[in-house]
Protein backbone atom coordinates (compact mmCIF):
# COMPACT_ATOMS: atom_id res chain seq x y z
CA UNK A 1 0.00 0.00 0.00
CA UNK A 2 1.15 3.52 -0.65
CA UNK A 3 1.41 6.39 1.83
CA UNK A 4 -1.38 8.89 1.26
CA UNK A 5 -1.44 12.65 1.02
CA UNK A 6 -4.16 14.72 2.68
CA UNK A 7 -5.67 15.84 -0.64
CA UNK A 8 -9.02 14.02 -1.00
CA UNK A 9 -7.89 11.75 1.79
CA UNK A 10 -11.29 10.19 2.39
CA UNK A 11 -11.60 8.95 -1.18
CA UNK A 12 -8.00 7.73 -1.27
CA UNK A 13 -8.47 5.78 1.96
CA UNK A 14 -11.59 4.13 0.56
CA UNK A 15 -9.83 3.28 -2.71
CA UNK A 16 -6.82 1.78 -0.95
CA UNK A 17 -8.97 -0.31 1.40
CA UNK A 18 -11.01 -1.63 -1.54
CA UNK A 19 -7.83 -2.37 -3.49
CA UNK A 20 -6.48 -4.27 -0.49
CA UNK A 21 -9.71 -6.28 -0.22
CA UNK A 22 -9.69 -7.16 -3.93
CA UNK A 23 -6.04 -8.20 -3.81
CA UNK A 24 -6.26 -10.32 -0.67
CA UNK A 25 -9.81 -11.74 -0.46
CA UNK A 26 -9.78 -15.50 -0.99
CA UNK A 27 -13.51 -16.30 -0.67
CA UNK A 28 -13.11 -17.39 2.94
CA UNK A 29 -13.26 -15.50 6.22
CA UNK A 30 -10.24 -13.38 5.34
CA UNK A 31 -9.36 -10.93 8.09
CA UNK A 32 -8.52 -7.36 7.25
CA UNK A 33 -5.79 -5.51 9.07
CA UNK A 34 -6.86 -3.67 12.22
CA UNK A 35 -7.53 0.07 12.10
CA UNK A 36 -4.08 0.60 13.62
CA UNK A 37 -2.44 -1.55 10.96
CA UNK A 38 -4.28 0.21 8.11
CA UNK A 39 -3.30 3.52 9.71
CA UNK A 40 0.38 2.56 9.66
CA UNK A 41 0.23 1.15 6.13
CA UNK A 42 -1.42 4.28 4.72
CA UNK A 43 0.31 6.86 6.90
CA UNK A 44 -2.93 8.40 8.18
CA UNK A 45 -4.69 8.56 11.54
CA UNK A 46 -7.24 5.92 12.55
CA UNK A 47 -10.20 8.29 12.19
CA UNK A 48 -10.42 8.25 8.36
CA UNK A 49 -9.79 4.49 8.42
CA UNK A 50 -12.62 3.94 10.90
CA UNK A 51 -14.94 6.20 8.92
CA UNK A 52 -14.29 4.43 5.61
CA UNK A 53 -14.57 0.93 7.12
CA UNK A 54 -17.90 1.93 8.65
CA UNK A 55 -19.09 3.39 5.33
CA UNK A 56 -18.10 0.22 3.48
CA UNK A 57 -19.91 -1.92 6.06
CA UNK A 58 -23.06 0.17 5.61
CA UNK A 59 -22.77 -0.35 1.84
CA UNK A 60 -22.91 -4.10 2.40
CA UNK A 61 -19.29 -5.14 2.58
CA UNK A 62 -19.82 -6.63 6.05
CA UNK A 63 -16.39 -5.60 7.24
CA UNK A 64 -16.99 -4.89 10.92
CA UNK A 65 -16.77 -7.22 13.87
CA UNK A 66 -16.27 -6.09 17.42
CA UNK A 67 -13.29 -7.55 19.23
CA UNK A 68 -9.55 -7.80 19.12
CA UNK A 69 -9.35 -9.92 15.98
CA UNK A 70 -9.57 -6.98 13.56
CA UNK A 71 -12.30 -6.37 10.99
CA UNK A 72 -13.36 -9.15 8.62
Amino acid sequence: MKKLKSQSLSGEVRDEILKYIHQTYDGQNTKLPTEDQFSQMLGVSRNPIRTRLTDLAVQGFGLRRTGNAGPY
